[in-house]
């Protein structure tokens, strides 16, 4: 007898191409699938970080004009805020919000008006006018607030008043 070759075992370990491929092709899915909720999530966090440094603001507002007797401003800018008092230009402390957009809609307006410069005023007899601000990420996430004129509290706008 004549000793033969080694026959190829048909339950062979390992994986085939094909296999590997498709395995691949579903992890770049998922990865690209997590990327981009990372990017909303974090776009969403920027917003949600926007909304609590102006609802801090406005607090802020309120009580240094009612301790102090002196009018303050929160001032707005095309992406960022800030509050400035009597001091001057070098009293703002501004908002980090590089990454969204400001625009407002004051009493009475129907559309929203992106601000080239606008002063807020809080006086110590008075809360400031009512206000709506809208807070929009590079990303198209989109917040809208609107604020009390009696408390300074902040309310979440429908997204639908947003349009």
């Amino acid at each position: 007898m004549r000793p033969t070759a080694p026959s190829r075992r048909l339950n062979a370990p390992g994986f085939t191409l094909l296999e590997l491929v498709f395995v691949m092709a579903i992890i770049a899915l998922v990865m690209g699938m997590s990327a981009f909720s990372l990017a909303e999530f974090e776009q969403n966090r920027s917003i949600d970080a926007a909304r609590a440094d102006l609802t801090f603001l406005v607090r802020q507002a309120r009580q240094v004009a009612s301790d102090t007797g002196e009018t303050v401003w929160i001032v707005f800018e095309k992406n960022r805020f800030g509050l400035l008092d009597s001091r001057g230009p070098g009293a703002i402390s501004w908002s980090q919000g590089a990454d969204i957009a400001v625009r407002l809609r004051r009493v009475g307006e129907r559309k929203w008006q992106q601000p080239e410069l606008f002063f807020w005023e809080f006086t110590p007899r008075q809360l400031g006018e009512p206000l709506a601000v809208r807070l929009t990420g590079l990303q198209g996430a989109d917040l809208g607030l609107e604020f009390s004129p009696l408390s300074g509290e902040s309310q979440l706008l429908d997204p639908a008043k947003l349009r």
